[in-house]
């Protein structure tokens, strides 16, 4: 049975409507935050924002992301006063306790380089920071990373809590050496279907990976103490 199958996940919170298709584009929906009880969904009009997403939300630190966030009211070159939305605007809580409020405007690469359109960017920033946002910054292809969008995808997967899984597994978040996750699996008699309650494990930050990129039962695992997901 799976946790918290009668629960809604809370609607999205964009401020605008996105169109329900584009030609040459996807677009979509995800929730997340399952792990902790109810999920939220969020909206998305490229896979590149998906993948953009899915990297935010399960980087170290992030403690939310908002969708279609804004409007912002910032001034043209010609000084005609106009209206940015932005894509994401995720928040991180670094281990000092500060919180950074990052806004983020996600373009394929070939569009982000142009003069044009880092003008415009540029002066969306100086609107934006520092009420809206700390700091504003483009995203694209170029700065997904393939082992974390990897990991991202993996650790979205397993979210939904599986509670006759996840409650054998208490002792494998106690771990203090180094261990191959199948070996971990089997001291408390899993196999292979414990490996989603393992990523979930990660999610709730009790345990970390030796590597980046791809998780697999060969991987090792240690409890979080001293490192990070």
């Amino acid at each position: 049975m799976i946790a918290n199958e009668n629960h809604r996940p809370k609607p999205s919170r964009a401020s605008r409507s996105i169109p329900k298709k584009t030609k040459g584009s996807i677009v979509g929906q995800l929730t997340f935050g399952e792990e902790h009880g109810q999920g939220q969904c969020l909206v998305f009009e490229s896979k590149l924002e998906r993948d953009v997403a899915l990297v935010s939300i399960y980087a170290p630190g992030v403690v939310d992301i908002e969708d279609q966030v804004g409007p912002v009211h910032w001034v043209d070159a010609t000084g005609k006063s106009r209206k940015h939305t932005f894509d994401f605007k995720v928040t991180t809580v670094r281990r000092s306790g500060k919180t950074e409020r990052v806004a983020l405007v996600v373009k394929p690469e070939r569009r982000a380089q142009t003069a044009k359109f880092r003008d415009q960017i540029e002066r969306v920033a100086r609107s934006a920071v520092p009420t809206f946002a700390d700091k504003v910054c483009i995203v694209t292809e170029a700065n997904v990373c393939e082992k974390s969008l990897t990991r991202a995808i993996q650790l979205h997967g397993a979210r939904i809590p599986v509670p006759e899984i996840d409650t054998m597994l208490g002792e494998i978040s106690n771990i203090k050496s180094w261990t191959v996750i199948r070996d971990a699996l089997s001291t408390v008699g899993l196999g292979p279907e414990g490996f989603g309650g393992i990523l979930r494990l990660a999610l709730l930050k009790r345990i970390v990976f030796e590597a980046d990129g791809l998780v697999t039962m060969s991987s090792r695992i240690r409890s979080r103490e001293g490192g990070y997901v």
